[in-house]
């Protein structure tokens, strides 16, 4: 099913359906909790999450009416036409675990049988820079998890200038002793993740952008992940964006696809993959707003590394560096998309524009910190013919299931990603060396991996 905007920066409405549980209609002023950005009527188009037996399985568009309804019927048709071999396949293994699957929350007999299992506990680290009210919302998010496991949040303030989300994170969760906060003032997204994982004290550790509201059964997806082999050392979920209200926002989605790129089975990654000659320093199938690592492992590994990421010169790139040491130590690192979370981020032109530019240098930058490094050099010196041919061409995601909407911002997008990965390599040396000359020794007593 094709449809094409009537005009450029038509919004579209996000949502979701489960074929399960159909309900009788769906609308556009059915929010929930969220705050409509555009008038309703100005939907003409649904980007809709469609789910089985819980269990994420695509994404489908849908006609928007003048009244703001979607036709329910014709959206489960499509969307069972479309995933029917995932549909039978979950389908054919549902049987509620000892009858204890709600039928007003049915999951599929993996995910029911997991939750009657003896889950372990997960950290979920929260990395915040001056955003109380996201950092509430956020940490509120991961204690509504349907987790039979113990769950722990870690808050960490970076580069606080004031006390304000502190006093957020006391006011609405002082009684709660599974919520911490922690005041990291120096700046650097992977210096405060680091913070946050000597603190941790479950064998899991989660790590969450304060943007990213996770679904109830987020925890269960990341439990999931780890049990998919005893190999797995790291689990990247996937991150979808809750509102496409702007053209930005929809050619942000179109140009990253975080909800589509790596598609909706489960995946498993080893160091080596014959079919894909630049893996894993392609640099596609982790996302740092989601993701998760075995606590000692990734300790024992030196975290994430300080002289990336934002809040550094290299602007990014940590999240692309830290799977792919742990598959070079021997780890594997799964892709699991039940554990999955809703992206509220709201661009504006600059902000998109700046944001592309940050990704081209944290690719490069990622790069040039491998280059640095004699275990992955040589791999990469192999992979270099291949590799620069790739890095002259934009990152496009397939399959998107988005229409076009602004050629200009996508083209505006593409030159800044391609302007910031000719910098990247620049910008890690000099982070490297503002980094090094003030390397912090963390509590564990481990270095951060900087090399």
């Amino acid at each position: 099913m094709r449809i094409e905007a009537e005009v450029e920066h038509d919004p579209i409405w996000v949502g979701e359906i489960d074929l399960s549980q159909t309900p009788d209609s769906l609308s556009v002023y059915d929010r929930s909790q969220d705050e409509t950005f555009v008038h309703p009527s100005r939907y003409k188009i649904a980007r809709i999450l469609v789910r089985f037996r819980s269990e994420p399985i695509g994404i489908r568009l849908a006609d928007v009416d003048p009244e703001g309804s979607i036709n329910v019927e014709k959206l489960a048709k499509d969307a069972e036409n479309h995933f029917f071999e995932r549909i039978d396949r979950i389908a054919a293994g549902f049987k509620p675990a000892n009858g204890s699957a709600k039928s007003d929350s049915l999951m599929s007999s993996e995910l029911a049988a997991l939750a009657e299992t003896n889950l372990p506990g997960i950290s979920v680290v929260i990395g915040t820079m001056r955003r109380p009210d996201e950092s509430v919302t956020c940490v509120r998010a991961v204690l509504d998890q349907q987790y039979g496991g113990p769950l722990e949040v870690i808050v960490v303030d970076n580069g606080i200038m004031n006390d304000k989300t502190q006093a957020a994170i006391e006011r609405n969760f002082g009684q709660d002793a599974r919520v911490k906060y922690v005041a990291e003032i120096p700046p650097g997204l992977s210096r405060a993740r680091n913070v946050g994982l000597a603190k941790a004290t479950y064998p899991i550790t989660a790590f969450l952008s304060d943007d990213i509201r996770v679904d109830p059964l987020w925890a269960l997806g990341i439990a999931r992940g780890f049990q998919r082999s005893a190999s797995i050392k790291a689990v990247n979920g996937f991150c979808i964006p809750r509102f496409l209200d702007n053209a930005n926002q929809i050619e942000s989605e179109r140009a990253m696809g975080w909800a589509t790129s790596q598609g909706f089975d489960p995946l498993i990654y080893d160091f080596v993959d014959p079919d894909r000659p630049l893996h894993p320093y392609a640099g596609c199938f982790s996302n740092g707003s989601n993701m998760a690592f075995d606590t000692e492992f990734f300790l024992t590994a030196g975290g994430f590394a300080e002289d990336l990421g934002p809040g550094t010169i290299a602007r990014g790139g940590e999240d692309l560096e830290a799977p792919v040491r742990v598959l070079a130590r021997g780890g594997q690192v799964a892709y699991e998309p039940m554990a999955f979370g809703w992206v509220y981020d709201q661009y504006d032109g600059r902000s998109f524009t700046r944001q592309a530019y940050s990704y081209g240098i944290g690719l490069t930058a990622y790069l040039m910190h491998h280059l640095m490094d004699s275990q992955h050099r040589s791999e990469l010196v192999k992979r270099a013919p291949k590799g620069i041919k790739k890095l002259g061409e934009p990152f496009t995601a397939s399959d998107v299931a988005l229409p076009v909407c602004d050629a200009r911002i996508a083209r505006r997008a593409k030159v800044a990603q391609m302007l910031g990965r000719a910098v990247g390599p620049v910008a890690y040396l000099r982070s490297r060396r503002a980094v090094m000359s003030s390397l912090p020794v963390p509590e564990n007593g481990h270095t951060p991996n900087s090399k």
